[in-house]
């Protein structure tokens, strides 16, 4: 399916970020079955699923005080919320790998694929190390010009400290970035921070949760590769078309063609349309 809500992305993208979790890596066995072995060692209910997405958009220590049961006005929440990160932080991460924590199928690809003057960072509310950890185990932390997790920023996500910070360091302007996450969060780090913002729905949100906080929201792995390198006519893709037997029916002989003798192939129009609209120029060609 084509984005939905597509908004302004810049024009010339200097850097892209993305988040880790739900974003990059398929992660949430991981994480879910730590989250919950941390939590009935401390004699505390497991969660489910659905909760344990609805946290996601909370730092570790929130999330996991959360899970316990605890409100933000509880005079143990912080406490509760650092012992409970902090054995969760040392689980999860001795536990990263490229099968517990591997990219979503044509991630790598597309981190691969994008323009070589394009720099790339990474945000995460998890731990700075976990990200360090992820990217590594999936063979592209080279490519990356800036990485911080929540615990080495001044303020997490929602906050805009992480994406600035981020972008101080890879010396691109905001207007110039866009932030790909998968919770609402991420969404509200990206406008505060004056970036451009891609929802992705394969994460710990579906669609619906995301819509309203970011600019643009994808359906998949390709679609995401078409916004972040859409084709356009100055320096972009010039396609050459023949003209018998691509957008017409071979007519089987030279000479003089009238209009009764030109009928276009199947899908033809449909095809020409699509590469204008994505920024193609069109040419046919013929002997």
């Amino acid at each position: 399916l084509p984005p939905m809500f597509t908004g302004p992305l810049p024009s010339h993208c200097r850097a892209v970020l993305f988040d880790i979790d739900g974003t990059l890596a398929d992660s949430f066995q991981l994480a879910f079955t730590a989250t919950n072995k941390v939590l009935t060692n401390h004699q505390y209910d497991p969660v489910d699923a659905e909760q344990y997405h609805y946290g996601c958009r909370f730092t570790t220590p929130v999330r996991l005080a959360t899970h316990a049961g605890l409100k933000p006005d509880d005079p143990e929440f912080e406490k509760v919320g650092r012992t409970l990160g902090q054995e969760f932080d040392e689980l999860y991460i001795s536990l990263v790998d490229e099968t517990t924590a591997g990219f979503y199928p044509g991630i790598k690809e597309l981190i691969d694929g994008l323009p070589g003057d394009v720099k790339v960072g990474a945000l995460t509310n998890a731990a700075v190390a976990y990200a360090e950890a992820v990217l590594k185990a999936n063979g592209v932390r080279a490519r990356f010009a800036a990485v911080h997790g929540a615990d080495d920023v001044p303020r997490p996500n929602p906050a805009p400290d992480g994406l600035l910070q981020c972008l101080r360091e890879m010396e691109v302007d905001p207007g110039d970035a866009v932030y790909i996450g998968d919770s609402p969060s991420d969404g509200q780090a990206a406008l505060q921070a004056g970036c451009a913002s891609v929802a992705v729905p394969w994460g710990a949100n579906k669609p619906e949760a995301l819509v309203g906080f970011f600019d643009t929201i994808v359906h998949s792995v390709p679609s995401l590769a078409d916004v972040l390198t859409p084709p356009t006519w100055e320096g972009g893709v010039h396609v050459l078309l023949d003209r018998d037997g691509v957008v017409n029916e071979d007519v089987g002989s030279p000479g003089v063609l009238t209009g009764e003798q030109v009928v276009l192939a199947a899908g033809a129009d449909r095809a020409i349309r699509t590469l204008r609209e994505r920024g193609c120029r069109v040419s046919l060609v013929t002997n």
